[in-house]
């Protein structure tokens, strides 16, 4: 099973990843707005860094949400450790292809709404 906060992190990466699109800015325009490096902002994003509290709160305040709104709750993070198991096992299956692999992903992910 994945790690919860591994889970956790990369949800709040897609998160920043979504609402700094909504306002069309490149991970460099954020990384010099909050004063760190846009590779920083890219595994921010991937989910690969576990920022501290203080630039959450940063990039929630450049991207203009509240900090609340990056948080998942409990239930979306185990739903999205679930959800992505069975994506792996699925990649693991050479008799399948590409678009079975999709279709049974994609009935998975509505066992989960």
């Amino acid at each position: 099973m994945k790690d919860f906060n591994s889970a956790l992190y990369k949800l709040i990466g897609l998160r920043i990843k979504e609402a700094r699109h909504r306002l069309n800015f490149s991970q460099d325009d954020l990384a010099k707005k909050i004063l760190i490096s846009r590779a920083s902002i890219s595994n921010i994003e991937l989910g690969r860094h576990q920022p501290p509290l203080h630039v959450l709160y940063d990039i929630s305040s450049v991207l203009k949400f509240d900090l609340q709104q990056l948080l998942p709750t409990f239930n979306e993070v185990k739903k999205h450790i679930s959800t992505n198991e069975y994506s792996d096992i699925l990649k693991n299956i050479s008799s399948l292809d590409d678009e079975s692999k999709k279709s049974i992903e994609e009935i998975i992910k509505n066992l989960y709404k």
